[in-house]
């Protein structure tokens, strides 16, 4: 009998201090980038025309035209390069590496030295393609330079665009153009691109020596150019060419980076306008353009010029702007330009003629953001404790602090300060939001001397939204009145139009909809240290302080609150978060975080040896499903990826500086999915708001297979290793070497895998 062994595979990425900006920035602004420049030495391809292109799976493709030239693919970190090998048909036909076109299948179509080369991204291989007519010329260049989603276009040797059909590899004869109208080199560029609505192709063209244009070829024969005008009239400059564009589908334009400086083409009017932003800058003598030219994914222009520029011009503002502020950058980045490639991930790639690698320019905007108290700068937070944070009206954030109301607009950044002279009928420094009904306008805050538990003296309000009157809401229990209340922020939660509010020295309060009175529904002390409202069904109140054992737990039965025994009861908790989508519960505890199911039986839990530091009082879903929680035994905020299980922090790379938040502090997300912490009452010398975007720091790394060895020996596949899901093998095959990599651009290397 013969024995099988099937092996499956699950790698996972962790890292310590990395975090990834790919595919997480959405309609957000850039405004930082940092350089990392990658040599021969290190790797990347000789000296000449590079071209770039990044697939499917992240992989970034770098070609080049020089003699010796090669291919090579890219995964941050080491640079594997592909070599035509006349012993196997399966790969790459020449190491003359001319542009890259990813076609709807996310195959990649290669122009090489001797013809088209088509990587299969599966099986890992190349299928080879002569030109459709051998001239017996030196030339057998196809350049593929747009796709659709069943065909690659392409121009062949004899001045023939064809195109091929992705899915049958069948090859088309669209026209035969003159020599008095082949674009020649210009087609290197890989940016000429097939407008369906005009059935017409657009490509830079060079008349003579120092003079461009567009050109436009019809699929029937006719051919229109377009030239510009010299807008540099009163700069005696000997150039008016261009040899790269792009095409934005966006507005209905092309871009073209010329000496004349930026220009927009308009496929609407057929009319060229130059950029105003760069009316003052072309006036220079030394003002040249460079060579690259293309659109990020918010639609912002990246262009070379020289001396030693790259620039970002932002149609939508006019604001021109350079995203490396040193000098010394700029000059890495922009010198000797000749391509520039902005990626689906929105990083930027530059390359030189005269050689020596290429230029990554990484995204950098901390996930992180403090503000901090400053009474000298208007529209800062008012004060550096910061309790509870409520959901207001037009999106904007509503701050309790102990000198006043801080409301902060996410878009502005800037904080209105409310305090008592502002709200009539409210009385007391410290102004705290408890909850706002934006329907009825109407706001529930609490007021007075807030900072010290041994003399706080405290009073609930019901505030009118549009005239800010406040009025005081008196607790009773029947006709007994209680002139001091003490609770928390914490100990109060919305229920039904109006407020469900433990006191620690009296009980369990209840203010209903349009009432001016908190009703007694239970009697206790020293309990709700910290309180948990359950899909408005269950309220369990946490006894005081941390080693505190005295719970008390509550179900509303037919509109009634009763005592109930619960689990919970015995529980040492910090905080309790509910999830909707599965009914399921996040527990935190001093030293554990625990998962349990709707039915409260443990699903998971987190300790130290996962990485959780422990106390976490606040606990945040972002809009992605990773859970945010504060660290406060390390001053950390931490983030849990539910899946895999792995728990990293925040550190000074993201923008963090380390504080206490613990037991007082608050949180919340906005309704742009940004989180928010603030700190209160703790020996932190800054405090103040943390603001935190999650899709800065999204795990946006990879792990692929790169070879695998079966005692000693390569082991042939169907497909290639990366794509591989199982593995059958007999029994003696025992001896097993996987060699593994990460896709990530922003840790050079410094990455951890782990595997199982």
């Amino acid at each position: 009998m013969q024995f099988f062994r099937k092996i499956s595979l699950i790698i996972t990425c962790c890292f310590a201090a990395a975090f990834s900006i790919a595919q997480q920035i959405k309609n957000e602004t850039i405004d930082s980038y940092r350089a990392i420049n990658w040599t021969i030495q290190e790797g990347s391809p000789s000296f000449g025309m590079h071209t770039m292109i990044k697939d499917s799976k992240g992989f970034l493709w770098i070609g080049s035209t020089s003699q010796g030239g090669e291919l090579c693919r890219f995964d941050g970190t080491t640079f594997k390069k592909y070599f035509p090998d006349p012993q196997r048909s399966s790969s790459i036909n020449s190491d003359y590496i001319q542009s890259f076109e990813e076609d709807s299948l996310h195959n990649i179509w290669i122009g090489t030295g001797r013809g088209i080369s088509r990587y299969d991204i599966k099986a890992d291989t190349f299928t080879n393609f002569l030109p459709i007519i051998d001239t017996g010329s030196s030339s057998k260049t196809i350049v593929p330079f747009w796709t659709t989603n069943d065909e690659v276009f392409c121009m062949e040797p004899e001045r023939w665009i064809t195109t091929f059909n992705i899915h049958t590899l069948a090859r088309k004869k669209l026209i035969q153009l003159s020599e008095k109208d082949d674009p020649g080199i210009q087609w290197n560029t890989n940016k000429s691109f097939f407008d369906s609505r005009s059935n017409s192709i657009w490509v830079v063209r060079r008349y003579e020596q120092n003079r461009s244009g567009l050109e436009q070829i019809f699929l029937d024969g006719k051919i229109q150019y377009y030239s510009w005008s010299c807008y540099r009239k009163n700069v005696n400059h000997p150039r008016h060419d261009a040899e790269d564009m792009v095409y934005d589908h966006k507005r209905n334009s092309i871009w073209v980076n010329s000496g004349d400086g930026l220009l927009e083409f308009s496929l609407n009017d057929k009319q060229f306008r130059p950029v105003d932003a760069l009316k003052e800058l072309i006036k220079f003598k030394d003002y040249d353009r460079g060579v690259g030219i293309d659109i990020d994914r918010h639609g912002r222009i990246w262009f070379a010029s020289q001396p030693n520029n790259i620039f970002s011009y932002d149609p939508e503002t006019g604001q021109l702007r350079k995203p490396l502020l040193d000098t010394s950058l700029q000059k890495l980045a922009g010198e000797y330009n000749l391509r520039l490639y902005c990626d689906r991930d929105g990083i930027v790639w530059t390359s030189k003629w005269n050689g020596n690698g290429i230029c990554e320019l990484l995204p950098y905007n901390p996930p992180v953001k403090r503000y901090a108290a400053d009474a000298k700068l208007p529209g800062s937070l008012s004060n550096k404790n910061v309790s509870n944070i409520v959901a207001g009206p037009q999106g904007k954030l509503w701050i309790g602090t102990a000198d006043g109301l801080n409301i902060f607009d996410p878009v502005s950044e800037r904080f209105e300060v409310l305090r008592e002279k502002d709200l009539p009928g409210i009385k007391g420094p410290g102004i705290i939001p408890l909850y706002i009904d934006t329907v009825h306008q109407k706001a529930w805050l609490v007021a007075g001397k807030l900072e010290h538990a041994d003399d706080r003296v405290i009073n609930l309000y019901e505030m009118n939204l549009e005239t800010r009157e406040c009025r005081p809401i008196i607790f009773r229990d029947g006709s007994r009145q209680f002139d001091k209340i003490f609770f928390y922020s914490e100990q109060a939660k919305p229920y039904k139009n109006g407020l469900l509010i433990c006191d620690g020295i009296h009980g369990f309060f209840e203010v209903k909809e349009n009432s001016l009175f908190a009703d007694m529904v239970f009697p206790f002390k020293g309990i709700g240290w910290r309180m948990i409202l359950n899909e408005d069904r269950f309220l369990f109140l946490r006894g005081y302080g941390v080693v505190a054992d005295h719970n008390v737990s509550f179900e509303n039965r037919n509109g009634k609150w009763i005592k109930i025994p619960h689990l919970f009861d015995t529980l040492k908790w910090n905080n309790i978060v509910y999830d909707k989508k599965n009914q399921s519960q996040w527990i935190s505890f001093q030293n554990e975080l625990v998962h349990y199911d709707k039915d409260f039986h443990k699903i998971r839990s987190y300790t130290a040896n996962n990485g959780y530091t422990g106390s976490a009082f606040n606990i945040l879903f972002d809009n992605a499903g990773y859970i945010w929680f504060d660290g406060s035994n390390l001053e950390e905020i931490c983030r849990l990826d539910t899946v895999s299980g792995i728990i990293t922090t925040l550190t000074e790379a993201d923008g963090y500086e380390k504080q206490v938040y613990g037991e007082g502090s608050s949180s919340i997300k906005d309704a742009r999915g940004n989180l928010y912490l603030g700190v209160w009452g703790e020996p932190s010398p800054r405090g103040g708001l943390d603001r935190i975007y999650p899709e800065r720091r999204s795990s946006a790394a990879i792990v692929y297979l790169r070879s695998l060895n079966i005692n000693q020996k390569p082991f042939s596949l169907s497909t290639g290793v990366n794509n591989l899901e199982e593995l059958s093998l007999n029994y003696d095959q025992n001896n097993i070497n996987i060699e593994t990599g990460v896709i990530d651009y922003y840790v050079k290397g410094r990455g951890h895998i782990r595997y199982k």
